[in-house]
């Protein structure tokens, strides 16, 4: 229960936030990303990604990096 990230905790962010969900996600149930679509802020962004799984750094690296860099700039980030 420590490790529980809290609807409160989700809601109070202020940072540009985007959550990488991978479709082929084996560990953790779909509806996951559903607790986080609720919970994020408005402006946060979802993005479920085709042949991503649980640790896309390690799977698909360049292509997690070009997503990161992507929403770094559209926010004015980078």
């Amino acid at each position: 229960p420590g490790d529980v990230v809290t609807e409160q905790m989700l809601g109070g962010l202020s940072m540009p936030t985007l959550l990488v969900w991978g479709k082929s996600e084996k560990v953790l149930p779909y509806e996951g990303v559903e607790y986080f679509r609720a919970w994020l802020p408005k402006g946060a962004e979802v993005r479920e990604v085709a042949g991503f799984g649980h640790i896309p750094q390690m799977e698909r690296p360049k292509e997690l990096v070009g997503l990161l860099c992507d929403f770094a700039h559209r926010r004015g980030l980078l």
